[in-house]
C-alpha cells in the first residue's frame, strides 16, 4: 500500500513537521507521510535522485577482465548499472564520490573465472563518500549482487542471477535467467519481463509487467503482476 516502504511507526500530530525536518536533515532523503486509519501516521523515505544525479565523480577508474564467467558484487550506499554486450571481456567503470571525510574505495579480486567487487569505504548521505559501478558483461555471465541502500539497473540479462536487496531498488528490462533468485527487505523491484523468478520479500514493492513463472513468499509485500503464466504464493502479500 505504499510506493516505497523503508520503515513505519506512529507519531503525534504536533511533532509531525519537526519529525520530517529532522529526518530529512539527518539522512538527506525525501520524506513522504501517509495516514493509516488503523495505525496512525506512517512514513517512508527515499534517495533524492535529482541531487544524486547532479554529483560529478571525484575520479573515475576503468578496468577490463578476460575469461570471467561469474561476477559477485557487494555494494553499500551506491549504485550498480549492468549491461550485456557482445564482447568477450568484462568492462568495469568505477565512479568514486569523495568528500572531506575520506576517500571512497573498493576491493577487486579475481579467482579462476570469478570476479569479486566489494565496496570497502562508503557512507550514508548525498555529500559523503560512495562508489558507483557500471559493469558491461558478456552474455550468460552469472551475477551475484548484494546491495544495501542503493539502486541496481539492468537492461537484458541471460546468465544466472542472485539479487539480495536491503533498502534498495532494482529496475530491469528483461531477465531471461532460467531461475532468477531475489531476496528483498524494504526494497522495490520494477521488471518489464522475467522468465522465471523465485522471490522472497518482506515489506517490499514488486511490479512485473510480464512473467513466465513467479514463485514468491514473505511478509507484508505488494505485488503487481500484469501478465503471468504460472504463479505460486506463500506468505502475507497484497
Amino acid at each position: 500500500y505504499y510506493d516505497t516502504l523503508n520503515n513505519s511507526f506512529k507519531i503525534n500530530d504536533s511533532s509531525l513537521q519537526a519529525f520530517k525536518n529532522n529526518i530529512r536533515e539527518k539522512v538527506n532523503k525525501n520524506i513522504s507521510v501517509f495516514i493509516n486509519p488503523k495505525s496512525g501516521y506512517s512514513y517512508s523515505f527515499g534517495t533524492n535522485n535529482q541531487q544524486q544525479k547532479g554529483r560529478t565523480p571525484t575520479r573515475t577508474e576503468k578496468k577490463s577482465f578476460s575469461n570471467i564467467s561469474e561476477i559477485e558484487c557487494y555494494q553499500k550506499y551506491g549504485d550498480i548499472t549492468v549491461k550485456e554486450s557482445t564482447s568477450k571481456q568484462v568492462e568495469l567503470e568505477i565512479h568514486y564520490f569523495e568528500s572531506k571525510s575520506g576517500e571512497a574505495s573498493c576491493q577487486i579480486t579475481t579467482s579462476n573465472k570469478l570476479l569479486s567487487i566489494a565496496t570497502s569505504n562508503s557512507q550514508k548521505g548525498n555529500s559523503s563518500t560512495k562508489v558507483n559501478y557500471i559493469i558491461s558483461i558478456p552474455r550468460n555471465t552469472g551475477l551475484n549482487i548484494d546491495i544495501k541502500y542503493g539502486n541496481v539497473s539492468m537492461d537484458k540479462h541471460s546468465g544466472t542471477l542472485l539479487l539480495d536487496l536491503s533498502y534498495a531498488k532494482v529496475i530491469a528490462n528483461e531477465i531471461q535467467t532460467p531461475k532468477a533468485i531475489m531476496k528483498m527487505k524494504y526494497s522495490d523491484a520494477k521488471i518489464d519481463v522475467v522468465k522465471d523468478a523465485d522471490i522472497t520479500a518482506s515489506y517490499s514493492d514488486i511490479k512485473i509487467a510480464k512473467a513466465g513463472r513467479i514463485d514468491f513468499m514473505g511478509n507484508y509485500s505488494n505485488y503487481k503482476i500484469t501478465e503471468v503464466s504460472d504463479i505460486v504464493s506463500k506468505g502475507n502479500t497484497s
